[in-house]
């Protein structure tokens, strides 16, 4: 289906567990992705390439257990990133690389960093 004009995207109690590289790229207008309650333990790297406009990025209340290298990189317009109440353990220093100077927040409540 034809979505490059979704601006909102919420995604809750979703038996998803894990997210791939290029799921999101036919969204370009995406400014927010909320993705919440849901058994989500991986996220590949690149998963949100291609989302120029996506200023708030939540993956809260998962099994997310590490963030690898480029995870979030080139999340140009990124201000706020909501990690809280997973199991992450690990993030690599790379998985930030590319974000912007307008980057607000970083949100790692209730990990066992």
């Amino acid at each position: 289906r034809n979505l490059k004009n979704l601006k909102n995207l919420f995604i809750y109690r979703n038996p998803i567990t894990n997210l791939r590289a290029g799921t999101f790229k036919d969204l370009p207008k995406l400014e927010t992705l909320s993705i919440e309650l849901t058994k989500i333990s991986s996220v590949e790297p690149l998963t949100f390439d291609n989302l120029p406009s996506l200023v708030l990025l939540k993956l809260s209340r998962g099994l997310l257990e590490r963030i690898d290298s480029n995870t979030f990189s080139n999340l140009k317009s990124l201000k706020f990133l909501d990690l809280s109440f997973n199991k992450i353990k690990q993030i690599d220093r790379r998985a930030f690389v590319g974000f912007s100077s307008s980057f607000e927040t970083l949100d790692l409540f209730n990990n066992l960093l």
